[in-house]
């Protein structure tokens, strides 16, 4: 994520996108990036509302508009974009590989759990595909500077490449890096700790970002004692590796429930590994 230029904030003119629009805002700025508004228009949509696409490229460049500082509409760049599809996520990913984005701000929206809110959703389809960091926005979240990440690995695929990138966009915020492994229940703490010290020595060798600390977990439950370390420590972003199409079912399990769901309002902020 180094030199970063363009980020792009899909909107559907929902509330949540307009948190996400804020998001973007606010890390253009922090980048001197150029903040990308692109609205993905249904095509059967369009001939329904019987709207014209130049009234649907004026209403985009409103919302945006209302949403800038009069410092913002002399110091960020903004451009906005209306595309027709029958598949939004398709062309949010298009788009982005088109005009070279580096980062893609989404905001998710409904009820529970962040797994509830992503899983089937236009995000985490883009989450799934795109090549590039995706930072998905819950609804209820109100920005602010990322002060603290926390990052879960499994370690035994190497995440120093995720790490490393992430070190890039926390140096911004001068943010910590919490690096987070729930062990298996069942796994004797020897073997999880002898691995889990393997683990750090790699990162400590490849990143050069020192503001990182290394926690192993162990619970019943991976996302409850995931989620409840979050919350206890008052994490502003978590941060994942997508290379696993099932990272969301393993970090977020079935069994995780809306009383326990503390990060409901933590943004998280995916990297696509190879």
């Amino acid at each position: 994520m180094t030199a970063m230029m363009k980020i792009l904030v899909p909107i559907d003119f929902e509330e949540a996108s307009d948190i996400a629009l804020t998001y973007g805002r606010n890390l253009a700025k922090a980048f001197g990036a150029e903040l990308h508004v692109l609205h993905v228009m249904e095509n059967q949509f369009l001939r329904l509302t019987f709207k014209s696409a130049a009234a649907v490229e004026a209403g985009i460049a409103n919302r945006v508009a209302e949403r800038l500082t009069p410092e913002d509409r002399t110091s960020l760049r903004a451009v906005t974009a209306l595309r027709m599809s029958d598949v939004p996520s398709d062309e949010i990913i298009q788009y982005a590989k088109l005009e070279g984005i580096d980062l893609i701000v989404m905001g998710t929206k409904g009820g529970g759990s962040l797994e509830t809110k992503l899983i089937g959703s236009n995000t985490v389809r883009v989450i799934e595909k795109a090549e590039i960091p995706v930072l998905a926005i819950p609804e209820q979240s109100t920005f602010r500077a990322f002060k603290k990440i926390a990052y879960a690995t499994d370690y035994r695929d190497p995440d120093t490449e995720s790490i490393s990138r992430l070190s890039e966009f926390a140096s911004l915020f001068n943010a910590e890096i919490i690096v987070v492994h729930v062990a298996e229940f069942l796994m004797p703490a020897n073997y999880e700790n002898a691995l889990f010290d393997v683990f750090i020595e790699e990162v400590r060798k490849t990143v050069l970002y020192k503001n990182i600390s290394f926690h192993i977990l162990k619970g019943l439950s991976k996302s409850k004692t995931f989620n409840e370390f979050t919350h206890e420590n008052n994490i502003d972003l978590i941060a994942v590796s997508t290379r696993k199409k099932n990272i969301f079912t393993k970090m977020f399990d079935s069994g995780f429930t809306k009383k326990v769901a503390y990060h409901t309002e933590v943004p998280l902020l995916s990297f696509h590994t190879k």
